[in-house]
């Protein structure tokens, strides 16, 4: 989570959050904190890409990525204010679960979590071992159903939740952050990228994965359809 007395930004994963978290670090106007792992504050620092904007950026050590109703309890036991709106990005279920399959499949990722090609286990050796179908089949994203992932798009103690869809990014950002002073300099761009697209997929695969969160469809369905309005 990245937030400011104006702001949150939920982070689900596989959805651009740390392209997100690096912009929102350079381009808000107001003070910021962000929550990591403490191993991860020099590289949350590093985001910063001005001095002025290294001094107003705080790292707190917590969960990157909390739904809402936790992002809350945190920011409550952290004694930060709790801003009147948030935001969080979506994807497709089909897109989510080839991001998720592919990120496992990097060797960085192994290494990451101390294995090596020879020693890995759960999510990583099945994400290795079996064809994109069937490792849906034996996998939840991130380990979470279809209830536990849509609970990362209802606003819970935020007044308000914006839903915003990855395709649909920049015209979101233009309407919430365009009066902000850094907003013409800075880009988004796009780290973690996935490269495979899913337009190619399996029509019945694509169809599974959509059975296997409906909620999460839905959602990301209603948020495309979406309309914002400029915050005052």
């Amino acid at each position: 989570m990245i937030c400011s007395e104006k702001f949150a930004f939920i982070h689900c994963q596989k959805t651009g959050g740390m392209s997100m978290t690096r912009y929102l670090v350079n381009v808000t106007d107001e003070p910021v904190t962000v929550f990591s792992h403490e191993k991860s504050h020099v590289q949350t620092r590093n985001m910063a890409v001005t001095p002025d904007r290294a001094e107003k950026l705080t790292c707190l050590s917590g969960e990157r990525h909390e739904p809402p109703a936790q992002a809350i309890e945190t920011l409550k036991r952290c004694n930060l204010p709790v801003p009147p709106w948030a935001f969080v990005m979506i994807r497709h279920p089909a897109d989510l679960m080839m991001s998720f399959y592919k990120n496992l499949q990097k060797p960085r990722v192994w290494q990451h979590r101390g294995m090596t090609r020879k020693t890995v286990t759960g999510h990583v050796k099945l994400a290795l071992e079996n064809p994109f179908a069937e490792f849906c089949e034996k996998v939840r994203f991130y380990g979470r159903d279809d209830d536990q992932l849509a609970a990362f798009f209802e606003p819970h103690g935020f007044g308000r939740l914006d839903v915003v869809p990855l395709e649909r990014i920049s015209e979101f950002l233009e309407i919430r952050f365009g009066r902000n002073r850094n907003f013409a300099g800075i880009d988004l761009g796009h780290q973690n990228k996935s490269k495979s697209g899913t337009k190619a997929m399996d029509p019945q695969v694509r169809a599974m994965i959509c059975d296997t969160y409906p909620r999460l469809l839905a959602t990301y369905e209603q948020a495309c359809a979406a309309r914002w309005q400029p915050q005052d």
